[in-house]
């Protein structure tokens, strides 16, 4: 993989877990914010225009039942490594989570008991410590499984 996407993707999985409001806040000199993460990265530019244009799969091959289809080639990639690296001990979970999502999806979610009330539904298998070995969004009702 390219190393600016892989960086990219990085970049990506550090601002879900590093909450600071906006966007332009990660690339912020302000002292409040305490993070150079993202500008000794990539600029903030670049990033908008990869999170802008990029794609996983080619439209005119993406299955028409598949929901997920822009972003599955993504998410095989994630699985075959999360799978390759770890092999989880006898304890295993399933677990079921909500991604926050506040777009537009006819397979989004409503759930008003979670924290986040809209997002996407997914199945994971864990290890017994958290680490992710598997896993498979939910894509509605009248959606194949595949």
């Amino acid at each position: 993989m390219d190393e600016e996407i892989e960086k990219f993707l990085g970049l990506n999985i550090r601002i879900g877990l590093v909450k600071l409001g906006k966007s332009a806040n990660y690339w912020s000199t302000n002292p409040l914010y305490k993070n150079e993460v993202a500008s000794k990265t990539i600029s903030q530019n670049r990033f908008q225009s990869l999170l802008t244009n990029i794609h996983f799969a080619d439209n005119e091959a993406i299955q028409p039942d598949n929901r997920l289809g822009k972003i599955q080639t993504l998410i095989d990639k994630m699985q075959r490594k999360f799978q390759e690296l770890y092999t989880p001990e006898e304890s295993i979970v399933i677990d079921e989570s909500l991604i926050p999502w506040s777009g537009r999806l006819v397979f989004r979610h409503y759930i008003p008991a979670k924290a986040y009330k809209y997002g996407i539904k997914v199945f994971k298998l864990c290890s017994s410590e958290g680490y992710v070995w598997s896993l498979q969004g939910y894509r509605g009702k009248n959606a194949s499984s595949g």
